[in-house]
């Protein structure tokens, strides 16, 4: 007990005051600051009056995406659909202006009836003018610009450094100026201005928003990009633009994030040329209501312009800047994120699931948010029907910055013993309930453990813990609608001290293509007991001629004295379709899948609002081999002597989202149907 009350000191529950951090020493106010900001209000209030500039007209090139992250923060997120679009701008004196949408083409590559605000289909002309709005006033609505009139004396500023960015076809000088607002407790920005050096002109401005400024609470956070360039060598007018604009669950606390990103570069400027239209009635942003126009303005792909606008914008990496907030923000933690306690879980089955040991589980869950801090809990209980037991888990989670998380962990739960599952929750539960056919072998895990995550630019990820765990058998005592559930396995074993660590790297591509992998070490000791571990996965992902070629290698190895519930396992749904379920095992396990899938068109279903079906299905051959060895006393599974093969064909579609596979064994004649939802789903069922 006392140890665990240890780790939660170093979650910082105490009274002790958050370290300021690096920004926290800059110098806010000071008289140098302060004239400079002076100069760059009246500058940019010189720049917007009448006669500075009567008029201009640009092309703006667009690209919005919709993005949904499922999972944890580490979890890079899925592209569900593009829109690119082809604008007319127009502007004249004083800030009147016109927007034409002259092109439009979309692709869907998961169902949604997404609806975009207008003027996210927009460019913003004039740095926000006075007042900011996002959303046509639903989002964001009238929060003061730091660099206007009756604005500026709402905000602090920091000269922070004076560096050099690119603006257009030059690079400039610049001041980074940090902003953030004498009361956070008000709608406000926070960020930083980018002043020319020469003239205080407002080169860049990367900023966010004090959480008093969302007008919907679903709202997690809006980051926005602005870029001008010089033109006529005299007028700074608007080069390029990203706003990204996250939501989350707004009743429950639930690991997914609905994406905004829309990302516009203009070209094709023309300055006081007295042919330009005339006029700027009607609507702000008309012309096309949807998809279509001319096809002569794209260059290249839609799926290669979405590939593009998913990495960071060159000079405009918009976690950057939100991590740049979180910084100045640091010891007012509450402006951006209130405390609030809501419901929460991490997947679908923590709220119910159906296996053979605890029948129907139900489950609840909370967040709890103390002050908007850094610190999250989130306790869990869940009760099985059929056995009666009570299971619980409690996560203590504190940010060490944007990038670092530290866990405190305390868990009672039935869990299946393999590290990969080979079958959804959902269609496991579905499986167990209706045909008494359960994948998973099952075990109550008991553990206390402190660990560590940390993220790096391009997905790479590494976790680690060290705590007291504990396996314990249970038995089968769930009867199902129909047949009968096979015995669970006994697999418990002693109370060990166990250490774990894991490195991987994720795709980014829109379908998951090219390299990923994982490497994870163990070790545990505890009486007579000692162990090692070790696993890995190596995924290769790419076109090949008109479909898909992947190939997949994952590898273990154990020490004598491992474990039952830490051995490995194959055979049957999810690794060699065909053979009997989980029929070979051991120490030492190598897995080997390759598979080509091309596209076949097929005539799509509408769905109502959120689309359809899918214009085609993937479909093609797949051939997998496996080889276990390294024997285990008391198990169910004994060693392969020697590989088994197994091909089939495998077919997803309703835009990837259902996998059917259907295999069989080369070694012995055996077949396999299986019919799942596609993996990278199952983390949120």
């Amino acid at each position: 007990m006392r140890a665990f009350l240890l780790l939660i000191c170093l979650l910082g529950l105490g009274t002790g005051r958050p370290g300021g951090g690096a920004l926290s020493a800059q110098e806010w106010g000071s008289s140098r600051t302060r004239a400079l900001v002076e100069r760059a209000v009246a500058r940019r209030s010189a720049a917007e009056s009448e006669g500075s500039i009567r008029r201009w007209e640009a092309l703006a090139r667009g690209m919005v995406l919709f993005l949904a992250r499922i999972g944890e923060d580490q979890t890079p997120p899925r592209l569900v659909k593009a829109d690119e679009l082809a604008v007319e701008v127009y502007w004249e004196a004083p800030g009147r202006s016109k927007q034409t949408i002259v092109a439009w083409r979309d692709r869907a590559w998961l169902p949604t009836d997404i609806q975009y605000h207008r003027d996210h289909l927009g460019i913003v002309t004039n740095d926000y003018g006075p007042l900011i709005r996002l959303g046509d006033g639903d989002e964001v609505r009238d929060v003061p610009h730091p660099l206007s009139a009756a604005g500026a004396p709402l905000y602090e500023f920091a000269l922070v450094d004076s560096i050099a960015v690119e603006s257009g076809e030059q690079t400039l000088r610049v001041y980074a100026v940090q902003v953030r607002p004498r009361d956070p407790a008000r709608p406000a920005i926070v960020g930083t201005v980018y002043l020319e050096v020469g003239s205080a002109a407002l080169v860049r401005f990367q900023f966010s928003f004090t959480r008093a400024a969302y007008r919907e609470a679903s709202l997690q956070d809006i980051t926005v990009s602005l870029d001008n360039a010089l033109y006529g060598g005299r007028h700074w007018l608007p080069w390029r633009q990203e706003l990204e604009i996250r939501r989350r669950a707004g009743l429950v606390d639930f690991p997914s994030l609905g994406i905004i990103r829309a990302r516009w570069v203009l070209d094709r400027m023309r300055l006081e040329d007295e042919s330009l239209p005339r006029g700027t009635g009607g609507l702000a942003i008309d012309g096309l209501l949807a998809p279509g126009g001319s096809d002569s303005l794209w260059e290249g792909t839609l799926a290669a312009g979405a590939e593009a606008a998913l990495g960071p914008l060159r000079g405009a990496d918009l976690e950057q800047v939100r991590r740049e907030v979180a910084r100045v923000f640091r010891s007012r933690a509450g402006a951006l994120d209130p405390g609030r306690v809501r419901p929460g879980f991490r997947r679908v089955s923590d709220l119910i699931r159906v296996n053979r040991v605890e029948g129907v589980r139900l489950g609840v869950g909370m967040t709890i948010r103390p002050g908007g801090g850094t610190v999250v809990a989130a306790p869990w209980l869940g009760f099985g029907t059929a056995d009666g037991r009570w299971s619980g888990r409690l996560d203590l989670r504190r940010t060490l910055g944007p990038r670092s998380t530290l866990v405190v962990t305390a868990e009672r739960a039935v869990v299946d013993f393999v590290d990969d599952p080979v079958i959804s929750p959902a269609v496991n539960s579905i499986l167990a309930q209706e045909t008494g056919r359960d994948l998973g072998d099952w075990v109550e895990r008991r553990a206390v453990m402190l660990g560590a995550a940390h993220r790096w630019d391009g997905g790479l990820v590494l976790e680690g813990g060290l705590g007291l765990e504990e396996w314990r058998s249970v038995a089968t005592g769930a009867t199902p609608a129909r047949g009968s559930f096979r015995p669970n396995p006994s697999l418990g074993g002693a109370r060990l001290l166990v250490g774990r660590a894991t490195l991987e790297q994720g795709t980014s591509g829109l379908d998951d293509t090219g390299l990923s992998w994982r490497l994870a070490a163990e070790g545990g000791r505890g009486g007579e007991t000692r162990y090692a571990r070790l696993s890995g996965m190596l995924r290769w992902a790419g076109n090949a001629g008109p479909g898909e070629l992947s190939v997949t290698t994952t590898a273990g190895w154990a020490s004598h004295g491992t474990p039952r519930a830490r051995g490995f396992v194959m055979g049957g749904w999810g690794t060699l379709p065909g053979e009997p379920h989980r029929r070979y095992g051991g120490r030492r396990i190598l897995l080997q899948r390759l598979e080509y899938l091309g596209s076949v068109p097929i005539p799509e279903l509408r769905l109502g609002s959120i689309g359809g079906t899918g214009p085609d299905l993937a479909i093609g051959p797949f051939l997998a081999a496996g080889v276990a060895g390294g024997g285990m006393t008391a198990v169910p599974w004994v060693p392969s002597a020697g590989a088994r093969t197994v091909a089939g064909i495998a077919v997803e579609g309703l835009f990837r989202l259902v996998r059917i596979e259907f295999g069989v064994a080369l070694d012995g004649g055996g077949a396999g149907l299986a019919v799942d939802v596609a993996k990278p789903w199952w983390r949120i069922l």
